[in-house]
Order: C-alpha cells, then structure tokens, then sequence
C-alpha cells in the first residue's frame, strides 16, 4: 500500500512540477511543497478512516454514495475518474518528455506501448503490480538522496534565502499548483477491497507515504531552487518540462544525467501504473450498484481482477 500511494505523488509532483512551482514561488519552491503538502494531510486523514471502515472498490464514490445517495455519488464517481485520468495522461506527457533526452524513439509511441503494459499488468493482479511498484518507488528514492546530497554538495548551489513579506504571495500561489504534485494518495482508497489487513495497512500506507513525499518534495525543492537558472522568465522557466534533469545538468556528468533521465521516466512509469490501477475500480464500482452498464462488473477468470469479496459489499451497504 504505501508503495502504491508513494508512487501516485512521486512521479510528476518530483520530476515535472518543479518548474511549474518555482516559476510561482521562486527560491521558496521547498516551502510551497510544504504548505501544499500540509494542506493534502486532513484528506489523507479523513480518507483513510472512511477506507478502513467502508475496504471496498471505489473509494471517494463509495463514501458520497453511502452519504448523500445515488446522484451524488455518481457525479463523485465519474468526476473522480475524470481527474485522475487527467492526472495520468500529465504524467505520460512527462514520461515522454524526459525519454527524447537519451533516446530517438517516438515518445508518443513509447507513452502508448507503457500504457498498453500497463493495463497488461493490472489485469494481473494487485500483487504483481505492488511488486513492481516496490522496486521501483525504492530505486527513485534511493536516486533522489543522491540527487540532493551531490545537488548541496555542489560548488553553484545557492540556498534559497529565507522568506519574507513580498514572497509569501508567491509562496501561496506556488503551494495552490503544487497541491497537484499531491494527488492520487487519496485515490488508492479505491482499491482498499484487495489490500490485506486494510484496517491496518490503508492507513499506515497512506499516511507514511504522505509525510515520506513531504519530505522528498521539500529536499528536492530546496535543491532546486539552488540550482534554477537565473536567465529565465518565469513563464520560460514554467515551460521546462524536464526540470530535474535542467537542475542535475549543473552538477552532474553526461552518464549521471542521462541516469537520472532513465529513474525519470521509471518514476513517472510508477504514476501512471498507480493511476491505472485506481481508474478501473470506479466503473467497477458505480456498475455494481447499478449507475453503469453491468458489462463493468465483469472480472478475469483467472486472476480474478478486480475481486469484490460479497461479505464486504453486504457490510457496508
């Protein structure tokens, strides 16, 4: 669980969002991702007692649909889905934007052959999609330390100063975008029907992951700001859509920088897999009480995904 919720934030709100923050809140980049994150942790709070008490498929539809009925419900659900396929294809623009940096290959055609593997791998099952995501939500922290330390270690670093009055409207604006960078850790309440022990695990995964990424965010903001180009608009600056590989060329040799392009796009790999994990449990969910084709509700014959045990349905309705 906590793999899977890391690695919905991790992708975008790291490798892409840096720019987009920086060219709001300047050299106060890290306090924005802050502020944003703080902002993010009473939903993650909420979220997680409303999963453990309701482990089924669906997530935030489930919740409104229990409360206030079948219409609200339905514009929770479909506008949910809407958002995090939104999310998801942000995250593949940026995956193909960082692949052009080492490679010819069309990053259009590599978006889509990652999305076919993807929704490959879901049908799979849970299980082998967590495995994947361990490994890598471990080699994009494990590379992001480094980033840092080299990043602080760095002869051109400069720390961002420290805030003052006429930057804490831009410190507000930065942490209003980069509340993005936070988005889908709610979302993997929609798969709380297939995670073993989920009054124990759903919350500790979602809350750990939420405060791990807080200060992932705040370091690589912090370093990022240290190393932002001084010759750039901020409307220049916010167009970068690789600017942690725009960072790592300051201070980093040819192989660290196209290394760092590669744990990029396996990064940004891990947000759509998260994303399209959480995205089929919404129809799922809405078609099995009855607000979308039954056809929906349909699940593979041998892997059984995605797997809606009767017992938790029947105790939560």
């Amino acid at each position: 669980m906590y793999s899977i919720a890391l690695g919905a934030m991790l992708g975008t709100g790291v490798f892409v969002l840096p720019a987009v923050g920086a060219a709001a809140a300047g050299p106060y980049l890290w306090i924005s991702y802050l502020i944003a994150g703080l902002i993010v942790l009473p939903a993650v709070l909420t979220k997680s007692e409303l999963a453990t008490a309701m482990p089924v498929s669906g997530g935030a539809y489930v919740y409104v649909d229990r409360a206030m009925g079948p219409w609200m419900g339905t514009i929770t659900g479909l506008g949910t889905w809407f958002s995090l396929s939104a999310k998801t294809a942000f995250a593949f623009v940026g995956l193909g934007a960082y692949l052009v940096l080492f490679s010819t290959f069309s990053s259009l055609a590599f978006s889509l052959l990652a999305l076919a593997l993807l929704v490959w791998l879901n049908l799979m099952g849970v299980g082998k999609v967590s495995g994947i995501q361990k490994i890598i939500v471990v080699i994009c922290i494990a590379t992001l330390v480094v980033f840092c330390y080299l990043g602080t270690s760095s002869h051109q670093f400069e720390a961002p100063p420290s805030p003052d009055g006429e930057a804490f409207k831009g410190i507000l604006t930065g942490a209003a975008i980069l509340f993005a960078a936070y988005a889908g850790v709610t979302k993997v309440c929609s798969i709380a029907e297939e995670v073993h022990h989920p009054g124990k695990n759903l919350p500790l995964g979602m809350i750990t992951a939420q405060l791990s990424v807080m200060v992932i965010y705040g370091a690589v903001g912090w370093v990022f700001a240290g190393h932002m180009p001084t010759d750039l608009s901020p409307a220049a600056m916010a167009e970068d859509s690789t600017p942690l590989a725009t960072a790592g060329s300051v201070f980093l040799d040819t192989g660290g920088f196209r290394f760092l392009a590669v744990v990029a796009v396996v990064g940004l790999i891990s947000t759509c897999n998260a994303g399209v994990l959480a995205l089929s449990r919404f129809p799922f969910a809405m078609a099995r009480d009855n607000l979308m084709p039954n056809g929906l509700t349909k699940v593979n014959s041998r892997y059984g995904t995605p797997s809606h045990p009767s017992s938790c349905l029947e105790s939560c309705s």
